[in-house]
Formats: structure tokens, C-alpha cells, sequence
């Protein structure tokens, strides 16, 4: 670090005497400065003490037809969401008709009592509200949200959306169509392909595996939706989820007024959930290769079933993933893409339903190393079992992360809400979203290697590559691992290759 002496003790471009032993006390003294500030950058700061956060709570109350209310404060800004979760989903779809359960409610906000989209548009525009309708594998959503002052209005088009559905035919067939051009898109892109692969592979018949086809879609009718709806739409398969500028004593007699008379006409039996039973066995690690002529990148997704969500080796597993591969700074993302160079990023993530739950990794490669880049995943897991254990530093640092950004995610009562749904749909333990942190700080390295090891396996392995198979068979071959020719849908292709 130099020190300059000001201008005002420049003479002629040269510095007096006075000025020169000035100058030289200057420099002297920063010199244990600059040394100084040379030792301040070499140590990292210590981290700061963790804030104190409390997790917003639900009150709980019930319409006279048996429906739970739950409500989430947040008064901090004037809006209000209203969520009316339900426990069907993909997974009550009729075998010849996967994806009825999503356009039956996708279609709720199409036509309600007596009122196409666009009167249900103006409608809501008019009151600063917005609605929607959906459904996944487990679960299905109708809802609205808006400001918190129009939430009678808001709740009136719920109600309407909820008892008077319409399904309208020209509609469907204006949905119908989307879907169809949806589901071609979903075709051309190695993201969607090598998920369908998965779920075709992974879950056979069972409803996870049941993809979206266009025959289905053709085949589905407005008369399919309204006795689905009719079914499996009930009260008591359901919780009411309301959070934001609202309370339970505010919000509980307009929801009485609007849905408290619900009351569906009994059914026969409540559906049986899926059996574990029933999945495919797992046999040998096996490559699943999906065709993309001319694919200058390879996606490769690598999976395996774990346990359930709630398994006593949880929280050790989550913290184990997120070491060894869900961060950024995590073991694969670091070997293929800082070391090797071969992806923008790779990454690897838990994921859960009814069924078991599945771990899987995946990137998006460049072709030429298609089969290396399989090869170090391999290698990658056989080491964290093997000869290079997950470390406490490697621990902490993904424990720092996942525990340190955890409040943030309640910045919005929506997050909270979708929480509470799991929670309610697969019988959690009520303290399961509160406890999260405090699991997490729990888990000790002897624990989060033991899931690991537990869990994690190179020879079971369903990995599916979707890329130019002219150009990476031979690669991939070399690997010593069966390959199957798979279409987009996860169908085998009989013939030689």
C-alpha cells in the first residue's frame, strides 16, 4: 500500500525537505496497515448469531358440514388467499383416461354458474382478485386470492367455482387442443422426456406411471369431468386453507354462508390408496436411452426409490443430499462442472408422494462425454459409501445453508399454506413444518452417512439418457450396463438398434 503526499506539498514537481520526512513517516506507517489489512482479508468473518424467527401459527376452526378451516395471519400487506385442497388427484385417473383429474380442474375456472371465462375474467378483475384450479398427483387445488377487502366478492366466485361448476363443450375443446400441442412440446424437450421416461420406468402401471397420451385426451369428455367431480369433490376429503389480512373470526362465518350448506350425495367407498406392494422391483442398474437425433447435449437422470417422507432416516438423508449433491458447492455439481467442464450444472434432489420416495440426480451433459459423465455419478456414489465419507465440513455447510434460509421462505402466507396441505395430506406430525430446523440441526455425521449409505446404491440405478444414441451408444456401451431403447414415453423399442 502506497501513501501519496498531498499536492499542497509538491514544489516544482519536487518535494521539500519537510515534506519528504513527512512523506516518509507516512509511508511507514501504513506499511503495518497494509499488513494488517492483508490478515483481515485472509479470515473469513465469523458467522452472525442466528435471528430469532417465529413461524406463523394456524388457528383452526369448521364449517357446519364437517369442512376444517385453517387460517395463517399476515397482516403486513391487505391481501388474503383461499385454498380449497382436496386429497384426489392423478392418482384416481381411470386407467384409459390419465390426466382427467388435471383437466377437471383446470377446467373449473372455464364456465361457472352460467358464466363463460370471460364474464369469470371481468368478474374478478372487477373486485382486483385472481382464481385458479388444478390438480397434481395426490392432491388438487381450487382457490382464489386477492385484496383483503373483497374477499366476500372473492368468496362468492369460489362458491360458484365449487357448487355450480360448468365444464363447458367449447371449452374443453379449446383445452383439449392445448394439451395435445402441450404434451408434442413436452415430447421435444429432454427435460420433459427424461422425466416421463423415469416415471414410466420407475412406477410402471401405478398411477405415477400412467403418463398424459393423446388418446386419453381425445377420449375425455365434459361428461367424465362433471361425474368425477361429483365423486371425488367432497368436504370431507378436504381442508380449507386461508391465509394473509384475515382472521378466523372474520373469515370463518363468510365461508359458513357460501360452502357451510355443501353436502355432497354420499358415494359408495372412499378409494383405496395405492399399494408400495405393487411398484416394480428394482434389478440391475440399467441405462434407459430415449433417441434425439442430432442433440449436440445429453440429459441424464439417474434414480432409485427410498423411503417414505417420514422415515425415522429423513431429515439425516435430506441434510446428506444436499451435501453430496443438492448445493451448488455439492460434490457432483463441483466434479462435473467446475473440474470436468461438462455441464452448466448437476444436481440431485428427494422427491415424495403416496408411493415411496425417489432420489435422483441429473444433468444435462455435453454428447461427447454422455457415458463419463454417467461414469463419475457412478464413481461419485460409490466413494461417499466408500473411502470418502461425507465430512462434517461438507455437513455443515449444507446445513448452514438449508437452515439459515428457512424463514425467508415464509416471507408470503402461500408458502406456509402449501406446507399445511402436506401436512394434512399425508398425515404428518403437527409439528412437522415447526421442527424442520431443529431436525436438520439434529443430525449428526454418523447419522447422515448411515441414510446415505443406506439409501443410496450404484447398482439399482434407473438411468434414463436422452441424447443422439448414433453418436453415444458406443460410449455408453462401454460402461458394461444393459441398455433398453426406450420411445418419449418410456415404451421399449423392439427390433435390433
Amino acid at each position: 500500500m502506497r501513501t501519496l503526499p498531498s499536492p499542497a506539498l509538491r514544489r516544482g514537481g519536487r518535494l521539500s525537505g519537510l515534506a519528504l520526512i513527512g512523506a516518509l513517516a507516512l509511508t511507514s506507517l501504513a506499511a503495518p496497515r497494509a499488513a494488517a489489512d492483508e490478515a483481515w482479508r485472509s479470515a473469513a468473518p465469523a458467522p452472525l448469531a442466528a435471528r430469532p424467527f417465529q413461524m406463523p401459527k394456524a388457528t383452526v376452526g369448521k364449517l357446519s358440514n364437517g369442512l376444517t378451516v385453517w387460517v395463517v395471519e399476515n397482516h403486513e400487506v391487505p391481501l388474503a388467499y383461499v385454498s380449497l385442497v382436496f386429497r384426489t388427484g392423478a392418482w384416481l385417473d381411470p386407467d384409459a383416461k390419465p390426466g382427467l383429474a388435471s383437466a377437471t380442474f383446470g377446467m373449473l375456472t372455464e364456465g361457472a354458474a352460467g358464466m363463460d371465462d370471460v364474464a369469470l375474467a371481468k368478474r374478478l378483475k372487477g373486485i382486483g382478485a385472481e382464481a385458479w384450479g388444478s390438480a397434481g398427483l395426490d392432491s388438487a387445488s381450487v382457490g382464489v386470492s386477492g385484496l383483503s377487502r373483497s374477499m366476500p366478492a372473492a368468496l362468492d366466485v369460489l362458491a360458484d367455482l365449487v357448487l355450480r361448476p360448468d365444464f363447458p363443450e367449447k371449452a374443453w375443446a379449446v383445452d383439449q387442443r392445448r394439451r395435445v400441442q402441450d404434451l408434442t412440446g413436452a415430447r421435444q424437450d429432454p427435460g420433459a422426456i427424461s422425466g416421463r421416461v423415469q416415471a414410466a420406468v420407475l412406477y410402471g402401471p401405478h398411477y405415477i406411471g400412467r403418463l398424459s397420451n393423446e388418446a386419453a385426451i381425445q377420449a375425455t369428455t365434459t361428461a367424465d369431468m362433471r361425474a368425477f367431480w361429483a365423486e371425488n369433490a367432497r368436504p370431507e376429503e378436504a381442508v380449507l386453507l386461508v391465509g394473509g389480512d384475515t382472521t378466523l373470526a372474520e373469515v370463518l362465518p363468510l365461508l359458513e354462508a357460501r360452502l357451510g350448506a355443501w353436502k355432497p350425495a354420499p358415494r359408495a367407498a372412499a378409494p383405496t390408496p395405492p399399494l408400495a406392494s405393487a411398484l416394480p422391483t428394482p434389478g440391475k442398474t440399467t441405462i434407459y436411452l430415449a433417441d434425439r437425433p442430432g442433440a449436440t447435449q445429453s440429459m441424464v437422470r439417474a434414480s432409485r426409490f427410498v423411503g417414505p417422507r417420514d422415515a425415522p432416516e429423513a431429515a439425516a438423508l435430506e441434510l446428506a443430499n444436499e451435501a453430496w449433491g443438492g448445493a451448488f458447492t455439492a460434490r457432483v455439481n463441483m466434479n462435473l462442472r467446475e473440474d470436468k467442464g461438462w455441464t452448466y450444472g448437476a444436481r440431485s434432489g428427494l422427491s415424495y408422494s403416496q408411493l415411496p420416495g425417489t432420489f435422483s440426480v441429473s444433468a444435462s451433459v455435453v454428447r461427447d462425454h454422455t457415458a463419463d459423465s454417467i461414469g463419475e455419478i457412478l464413481k461419485e456414489i460409490k466413494a461417499v459409501k466408500g473411502d470418502k465419507p461425507l465430512s462434517a465440513e461438507e455437513l455443515n455447510n449444507a446445513r448452514g445453508g438449508m437452515v439459515g434460509g428457512w424463514p425467508l421462505n415464509f416471507e408470503q402466507p402461500g408458502h406456509l399454506l402449501g406446507e399445511l396441505s402436506t401436512v394434512w395430506r399425508y398425515g404428518l406430525p403437527q409439528d412437522w413444518v415447526s421442527g424442520w430446523p431443529d431436525r436438520i440441526r439434529a443430525v449428526t455425521p454418523e447419522a447422515a452417512q448411515q441414510a446415505l449409505s443406506q439409501r443410496l446404491s450404484a447398482e439399482d440405478l434407473t438411468i434414463v439418457v436422452v441424447g443422439d444414441a448414433a453418436v453415444i451408444r458406443p460410449s455408453l456401451a462401454a460402461l458394461g450396463l444393459p441398455i433398453v431403447d426406450v420411445d418419449t414415453d418410456g415404451k421399449p423399442i423392439a427390433g435390433p438398434r
